[in-house]
């Protein structure tokens, strides 16, 4: 124990002088205002939690999200319109003379829309623009065929049918492909594009989400393809 002599006084200890011993620390005395090293470790696990459930819940979340609503967006001075759902992110990708807007909420889920003006697209020989029947859209969609591949991926196909967008014919056709990401493992994919000549110009849509969420969202890419509209 340590001890001190003050003039004619007995030793004393520094307990039985009953005073704070200079620049020691009592060891179950601390600061004011400052935790326990339980406390602290109890709040250091518990963030990690919080951050463990934040990216599960990234991890697990559907890349389509809820729809809250609906907005009415229009491109190329007006002349291109169709609607999406609220807060989804709309990039334009295009080079003149053509026009390339991408639609979505994330990165996995996503709706194309490329405009070009017809003269961009050779006609096959005795085609007549205009005329109410499939043959010049199934020969656009099948020359288009490349270009989804170089986009997206090499596409497995399904079998086209007709349709009616923008009031047009159209030819369209369901899709899965393999989207490799700059890091991990392939992503299994599932989609559908559509091609059609309107207003004198060439329009493909395609609407694309992984396979695993491409039920939940189908009805809205269909939403969106069918609300498309191509002034003149």
């Amino acid at each position: 124990m340590i001890r001190y002599q003050a003039g004619h006084r007995e030793d004393q200890s520094w307990d039985a002088v009953g005073g704070p011993h200079p620049g020691v620390r009592h060891p179950r005395a601390r600061r004011r205002g400052r935790w326990s090293p339980l406390t602290d470790g109890l709040i250091i696990a518990f963030a990690g939690l919080l951050v463990l459930v934040a990216i599960w819940s990234a991890w697990s979340a559907s890349p389509v999200g809820p729809v809250r609503g609906w907005v009415a967006w229009r491109g190329d001075n007006g002349a291109i319109a169709l609607e999406h759902p609220v807060g989804w992110d709309v990039h334009d990708l295009g080079v003149a003379p053509v026009s390339y807007f991408a639609f979505g909420p994330s990165e996995w889920v996503r709706v194309h829309l490329i405009v070009a003006p017809q003269e961009e697209w050779r006609l096959p020989a005795g085609a007549v623009v205009g005329r109410a029947d499939y043959r010049i859209p199934q020969v656009l969609h099948d020359d288009t065929r490349e270009l989804w591949d170089r986009l997206l991926g090499p596409l497995q196909e399904g079998r086209t049918a007709g349709t009616v967008l923008a009031g047009r014919p159209a030819v369209w056709s369901r899709f899965d492909y393999s989207r490799r990401p700059l890091m991990g493992s392939a992503q299994s994919m599932t989609g559908l594009r559509a091609a059609l000549v309107a207003g004198g110009r060439i329009v493909l849509i395609a609407a694309e989400a992984p396979t695993d969420d491409w039920d939940e969202f189908r009805p809205i890419a269909l939403r969106m393809v069918r609300s498309l509209r191509v002034g003149s």
